[in-house]
């Protein structure tokens, strides 16, 4: 949901701004009901106690040489809930 492959995301201590842009994946749609991103939450956890919510969310990370975990939840329209992690290391 986050990035290629890859379970980390590195970022240089000068340009520790990361943008992420995301788009679900919902295999059962309308199978019971539709599911899309228009009606879907999009909640961000960035590891440094700040939150944000949508699609596309930029955020800064300010210590240089720590790791963070970031999270990312959508939730549809009913409820139904999927959750990725990434770890996020600031050079330093």
């Amino acid at each position: 949901v986050l990035t290629s492959d890859s379970n980390s995301i590195p970022l240089c201590p000068s340009n520790a701004m990361v943008s992420l842009k995301v788009k679900g994946l919902y295999p059962e749609n309308d199978a019971t009901y539709h599911q899309d991103d228009a009606s879907s939450v999009f909640h961000w956890e960035f590891g440094d106690g700040t939150f944000a919510k949508g699609q596309l969310v930029s955020h800064h990370y300010n210590i240089p040489g720590k790791a963070y975990s970031l999270e990312l939840t959508i939730i549809d329209n009913k409820g139904c809930r999927a959750t990725a992690k990434k770890q996020v290391n600031i050079s330093g």
